[in-house]
């Protein structure tokens, strides 16, 4: 009902902004004017319709939709979650401590109408609470991460592609559009986060951060591993270390560059703005551009992805990440205070995600793949058999083409020289041995080259050793800090634990006080639409307040109560209650 509702607004919103000025909105009016547009439509019209719908489609729309609410009205359903707001914070804590385990409550016989035992939590922040989510099923969630996590994997598969083809034509080029999908994914993966139902922004900005941070840090360090030819890791040109030297190149110029020109922002302020029918409108032009916090962590990370996970082959990778990083910091602290709009108090929960996976991650990262470069070093698929020498029929000067890129040459070989022939140094790309049907490429050390294939000296032999050890160990480390984190969430979950200690001050006389009032945000609405009745609810227990209209043009129950007049009685469990108990004091001053 509450979707139907806000989709309603919003259509009535953009049919007011398409019309003339005081032109009546109701349906027969609006009928009328579609009827006669569409009319007059010719097939450029109609293609453009199925892009950008026109009058006539958002009046169809909008009789659906009445339709819809109309029967939606007449339902109740059970109320699922409660939030209360408590006056001062020792009954808060106390109400927690006894509330937060459903188990312990029950036997203490804290029973809500002596049958149910609730479980009470400390709730997000009040403008984080996603309304109109609340009620979806777990399985239903999981159902939408799974399908939109299954689209990231397979945007990654189409980019990589992509990237591959480009990079054999030209690394640079390929730097630039790794840099480029960088930037445009976050799009995507709002849109892929949209199609899901969360609870709070904070899990819905966790979501998006996982797809993101998924993707940059596959297209960011995973492809150009995969598709850089062994023996070319380090060459001159079109080699490994040129890569990554391009890909930090581009990142610096190309994120920073995009988001310090703000086409959209410029776009919304200069031409749309003055072209606004309403002052309202025009207000709307200048909100800023949206920015997400999962975006802005991600843009961070993978810059420190990229600089770990090569560092033992370009340690140069650090400098430049601090580089980046610096440029970054001033960047976003420019965007912060100039284009970007207001965003909701999310909390820690994407800070604490990122410091409890994404660091144990990337170390992991570092250790592992620091090991794999050691151990393959000099990366030329050539070992030496001292034990056989060339003899005089091989031995003279010879031209050879060792890339097969025509550039020869001048080889000089002596009878003595010892053998040299083709073999595997990369370990991600072993043979199978004829002797064993597996395989030993882990840990990456000396004694798991392929017998008869040894390239590595013996100091190679010393540092392999000690790295690939350590490699073992960060990934146990690593596997451990998972299994914590999902015990702690899922299986071992502790009960409620006071932070701090109680300041003693009450509710009632923070300045600034927001309460749990159901609310949705509009993108073409400059205050949240309340999903609920504001007729019994303070002003002063709202967040915000518009200047020019009363709260209650924003109430989404004024809407169902007026499509539903004559027609049947709205439902007492169609929307939510907001009950208020001001303390004895101020009901004494408004006395």
């Amino acid at each position: 009902l509450v979707n139907a509702l806000v989709e309603r607004r919003e259509k009535l919103r953009l049919l007011e902004m398409r019309v003339e000025p005081g032109t009546s909105l109701d349906t027969l009016t609006l009928a009328s004017m579609a009827a006669q547009q569409e009319e007059h439509r010719r097939f450029f019209a109609k293609m453009m319709a199925l892009l950008s719908p026109g009058l006539p489609e958002l009046v169809s729309r909008l009789v659906v939709l009445n339709s819809r609410i109309q029967g939606l009205s007449q339902r109740s359903k059970p109320v699922t979650n409660v939030f209360v707001t408590f006056e001062t914070e020792a009954a808060q804590r106390q109400v927690l401590t006894m509330l937060s385990n459903s188990s312990i409550a029950k036997h203490r016989g804290l029973l809500f109408r002596d049958k149910v035992a609730l479980k009470a939590k400390e709730p997000d922040e009040p403008n984080t609470i996603r309304w109109q989510d609340l009620n979806v099923k777990p399985k239903m969630r999981a159902r939408q991460q799974f399908l939109t996590t299954f689209a990231t994997v397979i945007a990654i598969g189409v980019v990589a592609l992509i990237i591959r083809i480009v990079n054999d034509w030209n690394v640079l080029f390929s730097s630039f559009g790794i840099a480029i999908a960088n930037v445009l994914f976050p799009v995507f993966g709002k849109l892929l986060t949209n199609f899901e139902s969360h609870h709070t922004e904070s899990t819905k900005q966790r979501s998006l951060y996982f797809k993101i941070a998924l993707f940059r840090w596959v297209n960011t360090a995973v492809v150009i591993s995969i598709i850089t030819d062994f023996e070319k890791t380090l060459s001159d040109e079109q080699g490994l270390i040129s890569q990554i030297y391009a890909l930090f190149f581009a990142e610096i110029v190309t994120t920073n560059a995009i988001q310090l020109a703000d086409i959209g922002g410029h776009i919304s302020r200069h031409f749309s703005a003055p072209r606004a029918k309403s002052q309202d409108a025009m207000n709307l032009s200048f909100q800023g551009s949206e920015v997400q916090l999962a975006e802005r962590y991600t843009n961070m990370t993978k810059i420190l992805l990229l600089a770990l996970w090569y560092c033992s082959i370009f340690p140069s990778a650090l400098f430049l990440c601090a580089v980046a990083l610096f440029i970054n910091y001033y960047t976003d602290r420019f965007s912060l205070m100039r284009t970007w709009k207001r965003m909701p108090h999310l909390g820690p929960k994407i800070s604490i995600f990122s410091r409890r996976y994404f660091f144990p991650a990337a170390a992991t990262a570092m250790a592992v793949m620091s090991s794999y470069y050691w151990a393959s070093f000099p990366f030329d698929n050539i070992c030496v058999n001292e034990d056989e020498t060339v003899g005089e029929s091989l031995s003279g000067t010879w031209l050879v083409d060792p890339f097969d890129d025509g550039d020869n040459e001048t080889l000089s070989v002596n009878a003595s020289s010892p053998v040299h022939f083709h073999c595997r140094q990369d370990f991600f790309r072993f043979h199978k041995n004829a002797s064993s049907k597996i395989d030993e490429r882990f840990p990456f050390i000396a004694d798991n080259q392929p017998e008869g294939s040894e390239w590595m000296t013996e100091d190679q032999d010393s540092v392999t050793e000690i790295w690939g050890w350590v490699a073992v160990g960060f990934l146990c480390l690593f596997a451990i800090v998972i299994a914590t984190g999902c015990c702690g969430r899922f299986l071992c979950a502790p009960g409620y634990r006071p932070r701090g200690e109680d300041q003693g001050i009450n509710f009632s006389d923070v300045p600034s006080i927001s309460s749990y009032i159901p609310q949705v945000d509009s993108p073409i609405f400059s205050y949240p639409l309340v999903a609920a009745s504001t007729k019994n609810i303070h002003d002063e227990l709202f967040s915000w307040d518009d200047p020019e209209r009363p709260y209650e043009y924003y109430d989404l129950s004024k809407d169902a109560e007026y499509l539903m007049e004559g027609i049947a009685d709205l439902s007492e469990g169609a929307f939510s209650q907001v009950v208020h108990w001001p303390p004895p004091k101020r009901e004494q001053a408004q006395i």
